[in-house]
């Protein structure tokens, strides 16, 4: 858990999201996709006059990523080519967050619906009408597509406790599953069938089942935030690790071992030579030899301290 590279994306703009691929990290600012191996190195910038605002991303593919924002244009380009394949006209307010499914790209707004398009031909094929105030996230796993948000009362934004389930093979809305915390983000623990993650912005998460008809535990457990809002959620590929970003630049980490695995097939990470250490040798010690240090002599060409007899002369220390 030591710092292995930290390099700048933009000058001027802040990262919206980042997407880890085989050959690097992508990362989307409000106006550039950018391409970086995990060393630092850049390996492509793509801008286009139609991304103003950008927000959020996904990989329909390998090779193509679609982009989306807060503007009526939605990007897919293919990362090899560095092509645009497409662009498609979605309605305002744009789009906020993106998950997949085996049928569904999902766009969440933040006028808190939910649209379905086609992966193929990207056209809308369902609306859902989560919350009358704004979305703030909403996951996915088999048949069941869960949000939360916000709602509207007297002219205000209140954090919505209801938690809306939908079915999505008939596209209609289930019971909504009642919480006593305010939620903010959700995952599905996807190597459970049921298990869902509310986390609060607080500094609180808890586990529920999506398939229970009990009320819901009272049990949470406490993010020590020291006061920062939690901004960020994740759990990793395995399930072995949450990770919590707050507000004060702080990355909360929660493991199931002392030893956790990150990724199902992880690679070894790529580290920079190592240069050999030299025995130390003062400019004033007058006993021990240069010979201690190993010489490397050139193949072709002479060193650069054999000089010419008639400018240079011989003398002992």
């Amino acid at each position: 858990m030591q710092k292995y590279t930290s390099f700048k994306v933009h000058m001027t703009e802040d990262i919206r999201q980042m997407i880890p691929i085989q050959r690097g990290i992508l990362s989307l600012t409000r106006s550039t996709l950018n391409c970086s191996l995990r060393r630092g190195l850049s390996v492509f910038n793509y801008k286009s006059p139609c991304m103003q605002e950008m927000q959020c991303m996904i990989m329909t593919s390998p090779n193509t990523v679609l982009m989306g924002g807060h503007q009526t244009k939605v990007l897919q380009l293919d990362i090899e080519g560095m092509r645009e394949i497409r662009q498609v006209d979605v309605p305002e307010p744009g789009c906020a967050i993106f998950r997949s499914s085996n049928k569904y790209i999902c766009a969440g707004d933040t006028s808190g619906k939910v649209r379905l398009y086609d992966p193929a031909t990207l056209r809308a094929e369902h609306v859902l009408d989560a919350h009358n105030g704004t979305l703030s996230d909403f996951d996915l796993q088999g048949n069941l597509l869960v949000t939360c948000g916000f709602s509207a009362r007297q002219n205000q934004m209140t954090v919505d406790r209801f938690l809306m389930v939908y079915d999505m093979r008939v596209m209609r809305a289930m019971a909504p599953i009642q919480i006593i915390m305010d939620p903010m983000f959700l995952r599905f623990v996807h190597i459970y069938s049921n298990k869902l993650m509310i986390v609060s912005q607080a500094g609180q998460f808890q586990i529920i089942d999506t398939n229970s008809l009990a009320p819901t535990p009272l049990s949470m457990q406490p993010v020590n935030t020291h006061g920062s809002f939690i901004t960020s959620f994740d759990i990793s590929e395995t399930c072995h690790v949450l990770a919590f970003g707050d507000s004060g630049g702080y990355l909360h980490e929660f493991a199931s071992g002392e030893h956790p695995v990150f990724n199902t097939f992880p690679q070894p990470t790529e580290f920079a030579d190592t240069t050999e250490q030299l025995q130390y040798m003062h400019i004033n010690d007058e006993m021990t030899p240069y010979s201690v240090i190993p010489m490397c002599y050139p193949e072709n060409g002479k060193m650069l301290s054999d000089w010419p007899d008639h400018l240079a002369q011989n003398v002992y220390r």
